[in-house]
């Protein structure tokens, strides 16, 4: 099955970089994952589409604090996300994944910088623990706005979408 999903990964990704659909695809939002867009990705509807499997992660949950002042996953955290692979199934393995790093923070750009590094902390576990491709993982910092979708005011964490 693992063989499978990896030959129809490479063979979308050889898709969106051909001459016919690379239109498609960059219309879609899947041309490139890594470079999403806060305010683009807030209004792009593949992205805040409802039909979208969301998994919401409060902060204390996931991270704790470094040497370095910064956050890294906590074994605690690992865990969490490990049983939310397993809850989440195989479609995991086939569809593409946006990671939302929320962080509220006083300091000018701390909220960007704090929501960034969640996400990219995220996405980096989940290539390097389930060997997802890391072309299908996106992470976006919206900061601590969620998209009007979803009817949260705000959030501290993050939130690892599955699109449908």
């Amino acid at each position: 099955m693992n063989d499978a999903s990896a030959n129809m990964t490479e063979d979308t990704e050889a898709l969106k970089h051909g001459f016919l659909f690379r239109g498609y695809f960059k219309k879609r939002g899947y041309y490139s994952m890594a470079q999403l867009a806060p305010d683009k990705y807030r209004q792009d509807k593949v992205f805040v589409n409802p039909k979208n499997t969301r998994v919401w992660i409060k902060a204390a949950e996931l991270f704790e604090p470094n040497q370095g002042g910064s956050e890294v996953l906590s074994p605690a955290g690992k865990a969490r996300i490990d049983a939310m692979i397993v809850e989440l199934g195989e479609r995991v393995l086939s569809r593409a994944i946006v990671i939302e790093g929320y962080a509220v923070s006083e300091a000018v750009g701390g909220d960007l910088t704090v929501s960034r590094s969640r996400a990219s902390l995220v996405r980096n576990y989940l290539h390097a623990r389930f060997q997802l491709e890391i072309q299908n993982i996106g992470t976006v910092p919206p900061r601590g706005v969620p998209p009007a979708s979803t009817h949260k005011n705000s959030w501290n964490g993050i939130c690892i979408v599955v699109l449908s």
